[in-house]
């Protein structure tokens, strides 16, 4: 049996690619560590997990069955802060549990904890954009993109659209909006990224960390290097390396003087024995 994703999953991103087949790889080799958690026969925690083990023929996951009273909240606590998200992830998810708990009229049941813990989640924008993390802006542009049709809403959750742009085209009619879309699509695409085994990743990040150590004890070197050379015994030894120069260039030419009156002296000798 296939299993859908809940709506307050939903509100999150997907994984990129490159992390999701890194899940791929770490579930391949370790298992499932986590149960799929599922609410209203839907998957309110582990889209991903499922996704995964569908990819690997993991035909019957460990699933359990959310018995709390707070879907809102444990959603929350499951992924707003755990995911790197960005402003405008934030937003938007915000504004989709939002939207749920208007359409459901199931509102947090354990409010005063998730106060404590997140700041609100009430319906105002001010409350709402403390909790994302965000300006109210973009919680007033989020909640004008719930008004696009479905194919904007997926594009903003996947990350190819702006909340701004998306509640722009909010107000256009559906076959405007899928023109634009369309002709954003048209456009340059994200490349996508190349992956590694999780195996490979491992030997890499070991590699680095090893250079990464490495650097840090060559830095140190330097700077005990640099320290000395602009030390005073340093400068002493420069200063004494100066006057030797200067001694070696007077004695090479006292000898040069001497070869010379040598010379010279040579020279009258042999004219006196001449004249004897």
């Amino acid at each position: 049996m296939k299993y859908k994703q809940h709506p307050l999953s939903s509100a999150f991103p997907l994984l990129d690619h490159e992390s999701f087949h890194a899940l791929i790889d770490d579930i391949e080799e370790n298992g499932v560590r986590e149960p799929i958690v599922m609410y209203q026969d839907k998957i309110l925690d582990g889209w991903h997990r499922y996704q995964a083990c569908m990819e690997l023929n993991v035909l019957k996951p460990r699933l359990v069955d959310y018995d709390g009273t707070d879907p809102v909240g444990y959603v929350l606590s499951k992924n707003l802060h755990r995911r790197h998200l960005d402003p405008t992830q934030r937003a938007w998810a915000i504004t989709q549990l939002n939207e749920w708990q208007n359409k459901t009229g199931k509102e947090s049941a354990n409010l005063d904890r998730m106060n404590d813990l997140y700041g609100a989640v009430q319906l105002s924008k001010a409350e709402s954009a403390k909790l994302a993390q965000v300006g109210t802006t973009a919680i007033a542009n989020a909640r004008a993109a719930t008004n696009a049709i479905q194919e904007i809403k997926d594009a903003v959750s996947s990350g190819d659209m702006g909340l701004e742009q998306a509640a722009k085209l909010s107000r256009q009619t559906p076959e405007q909006q899928l023109q634009a879309l369309s002709d954003k699509k048209s456009g340059v695409q994200k490349p996508k990224v190349e992956t590694v085994p999780l195996s490979t990743f491992l030997e890499l990040q070991e590699s680095y960390d090893e250079m990464s150590s490495n650097y840090q004890v060559l830095a140190i070197e330097l700077s005990a290097c640099e320290a000395v050379r602009g030390g005073e015994e340093v400068q002493e030894i420069k200063k004494l390396h100066g006057q030797i120069s200067s001694l070696t260039r007077a004695r090479d030419e006292w000898q040069n003087k001497c070869a010379e009156l040598t010379k010279q002296l040579n020279y009258t000798e042999s004219r006196l024995k001449k004249t004897k």
